[in-house]
């Protein structure tokens, strides 16, 4: 799966960046390849986090987290980045910066957030490890 979305995200942005195809070739290509590639990664994460969490609210609450912040970082960059690919004004561009930015901090916190919960639960399954501190320590 995430080999197609390299592909495809490469292909887009070549074709894009250096003008070497259509606008409604490059593009589509580029965010297809993206969604294929990063909001994935957060749902793997999530989905082996019951291994060693147990917190079945919790870990609810997690995917409504992880759902809500797909929604609110995805649909904003992929609506800018069609209209300043679009216009090329420099408005245009610094809302795309701005949103970039804006994405970039916001998976960045997702995943984050998501390894906490598993240094977090690690150590607390480590605790009741019968090989003692010594070996709990050197694992963390």
């Amino acid at each position: 799966m995430s080999v197609s979305g390299v592909i495809l995200n490469s292909t887009g942005s070549i074709l894009h960046y250096f003008n070497f195809g259509p606008l409604w070739l490059g593009l589509p290509l580029l965010y297809t390849g993206f969604m294929i590639m990063v909001p994935p990664q957060s749902l793997v994460l999530y989905s082996r986090l019951y291994l060693v969490f147990y917190n079945d609210k919790v870990l609810h609450g997690l995917l409504i987290f992880i759902i809500i912040a797909l929604v609110l970082l995805l649909t904003p960059d992929t609506v800018i980045t069609y209209v300043a690919a679009a216009l090329r004004t420099p408005p245009a561009n610094l809302a795309y910066n701005i949103i970039e930015r804006y994405q970039v901090t916001g998976f960045s916190l997702l995943e984050i957030s998501l390894s906490i919960f598993y240094v977090y639960a690690t150590a607390k399954l480590l605790r009741h490890s019968p090989e003692g501190q010594p070996r709990i320590k050197q694992i963390l």
